[in-house]
Formats: C-alpha cells, sequence, structure tokens
C-alpha cells in the first residue's frame, strides 16, 4: 500500500477529479481538488509540476463553480511558477496560461484575457498549427473578440477553426460542433440568417444525437438556435425551444447555473419582443438578482440583464401611459 500522501496517490486522485470536471460534476471534482492540491503543496512543496498542475485544475472548478475570485489568485500564481520553471513557450505553461484567459473572460476581463489567448495561438500555431490544442485556443480567442464587439475578426477566426476541426475531427467530432455554433452566432450577428440557422440546427441535432437531448452541451445548442430564431423574428418557434431549455437546465443543471441565467435571459428578451412585457420583467428580474450575487454587481452579464430589465420596464410604463391617455380607458 503507497498511503494516501503518496504522490501516485495524489495524482491519481487529481485525475479522478478531472473525469469528474469532464463530466460536468464539478462539486465532486472540487472536493477531490482540493484535497489533492493541499496534500500535494505539503509532500512535494508549491513550486513542483504536479502541485502546479492540481492548482490549475483547482483553478478551473472554482471557475466553474463561480468562485471567480479563488480561481484567478491560484491560477496567475500557477502561471508565474511555471514559467519560472518551465519557461513561457512550454507546452505545460501555455497550458495554464490559457485556463487563466478563460477564467479573465468569465470575470468579464476581455481585454487581458485576449491578450493572454493571443499571445498562446502565436506559440500554439508555431509549434504545431493542426493540433487540437491550436485550434481550441483559435476558438476561444474568436469568443472572447465576440464579446468585445469585433464580429469580422470574430467570424475569420471561427472560420479557421471550423475547416480546420473538420480536417484533424470529423464533422461529428464535440469540437468540431462546438466551433459551428460559435460560427453560427458570428453569423447572425452577420444578419446571415440561413447561413446562421443551417449551421445552429445542424450542431444542434448532432449534439442531441451525439450526447443526448439532456446533456449541458446539447441544451447550450438549443440556446443558440432558440435566439437565432428570435432574432430573425421566428418569435413562436424560439419561444417554443427556449421555454423547453429552459425547464431541462433548471433540472439538469441548477438554478444558479451559467447556461439556465442566459436561457432565462434570452427567454425574457423574446417575451419582451413578443409583447410580453410583464413576463419579460419577471424572469430578468430573477436573472439580475441571481447574477448579482454569484458574479458580483460589475460583472458585464449582470449589466446587460439590467439593461434588459429596464427596457422591458419603460416599456410597460410607455404602454399604460398611452393606454391612460385614451378617452374611457382606466389604468390597473
Amino acid at each position: 500500500m503507497q498511503g494516501d500522501d503518496h504522490v501516485d496517490t495524489l495524482v491519481a486522485m487529481s485525475n479522478l477529479g478531472n473525469t469528474y470536471w469532464s463530466q460536468e460534476r464539478f462539486t465532486e471534482a472540487v472536493q477531490l481538488h482540493e484535497k489533492a492540491s493541499s496534500a500535494m503543496r505539503t509532500t512535494l512543496g508549491e513550486c513542483h509540476f504536479d502541485t502546479l498542475t492540481a492548482m490549475i485544475n483547482l483553478g478551473n472548478d472554482y471557475r466553474c463553480l463561480g468562485k471567480l475570485k479563488q480561481a484567478v489568485d491560484l491560477q496567475e500564481n500557477a502561471l508565474t511558477l511555471l514559467e519560472k520553471l518551465l519557461g513561457e513557450n512550454h507546452c505545460d505553461t501555455l497550458n495554464a496560461m490559457f485556463n487563466l484567459g478563460i477564467t479573465y473572460e468569465s470575470q468579464g476581463r476581455f481585454t487581458e484575457a485576449a491578450t493572454l489567448l493571443q499571445k498562446t495561438l502565436a506559440a500554439r500555431t508555431t509549434q504545431d498549427e493542426n493540433h487540437s490544442d491550436t485550434l481550441i485556443t483559435m476558438m476561444n480567442l474568436g469568443n472572447i473578440f465576440w464579446s468585445q464587439g469585433r464580429f469580422a475578426e470574430t467570424a475569420e477566426l471561427h472560420e479557421r477553426t471550423v475547416s480546420g476541426m473538420k480536417r484533424v475531427f470529423g464533422e461529428d467530432h464535440f469540437d468540431t460542433l462546438t466551433a459551428m455554433i460559435n460560427l453560427g452566432n458570428d453569423y447572425r450577428c452577420q444578419f446571415k440568417w440561413k447561413e446562421a440557422t443551417d449551421l445552429q440546427e445542424n450542431a444542434m441535432i448532432l449534439l442531441e444525437r451525439l450526447l443526448g437531448e439532456d446533456h449541458p452541451d446539447t441544451l447550450n445548442a438549443m440556446t443558440h438556435v432558440g435566439a437565432v430564431y428570435r432574432d430573425q423574428g421566428r418569435l413562436a418557434d424560439a419561444i417554443d425551444l427556449q421555454e423547453k431549455t429552459r425547464v431541462a437546465c433548471e433540472r439538469v443543471l441548477g438554478d444558479d447555473h451559467e447556461l439556465t441565467l442566459e436561457v432565462m435571459n434570452d427567454l425574457g428578451m423574446t417575451y419582451c419582443l413578443e409583447g410580453r412585457f410583464e413576463e419579460a420583467v419577471e424572469l430578468h428580474t430573477m436573472t439580475l438578482a441571481t447574477r448579482e450575487r454569484v458574479l458580483g454587481a460589475g460583472h458585464p452579464d449582470v449589466l446587460q440583464t439590467y439593461c434588459r430589465r429596464y427596457t422591458a420596464s419603460r416599456t410597460i410604463i410607455s404602454v399604460k401611459v398611452d393606454w391612460k391617455m385614451q378617452p374611457g380607458c382606466k389604468v390597473m
């Protein structure tokens, strides 16, 4: 028996946590990663490679659980130590850089996130432009550009990503389907409705077949299809899909999950466009309260939700004022 604190035991514990993380069992993952990280610091020291890897993994758990400050503290420290230990262009340093960039993105720190991922992409492209890590970095950098409103640059990156992933992985691979969803969002923002709808619907159908209807990634795809329906004015189709997605997200992921809040926010916007303003305000109010608690008052997603609630509320007031001005009408 090697014992609970033997390095092989700790590495196995960390790897099991990674498996839970890939299954989106984040609570179980964080318990294992906290235990492994703490024991590795004691047994191996903070600067040991396995300890630093465990810190990065734990940071990813915290990010997925909405504990963004803890995630950043861990991942910034791990990146600094890995750069000293292995150098800036080592694959494990680049992995730490990528993960920190994704955590910055979750905090709404898009400029810092883009800087890190551009640096990561440049190094990975030099090493192997067709490697899966290179293509995934390219896709995520495009997502950050999208959040910054840099849609032309986003589409160029995502088109390259989809082309590369189809070539390397095939069309039915999960990462290829994710890239197709992202490219569909780019086309939606450029009002290329047919291209956007074809990509999004195809990705959703393939993900349902690959992962099942209730898998979080399938639900994410459903969210994007609902948005492209709404933006085309297909409000009935959008509401049917968004209401179905909301129910599934609450059941599978819980009320506080990022995707649940996103679909509630989107559904509220669709209700508003259909003239169902009171329902829109109710959804945006619920979303706003949860996002403020989970993300903090200054997060971009919180500000976006506030603006949407304000728009719906002002519309209700305007409608009531207009109605009141009509002879013989009574405001309830």
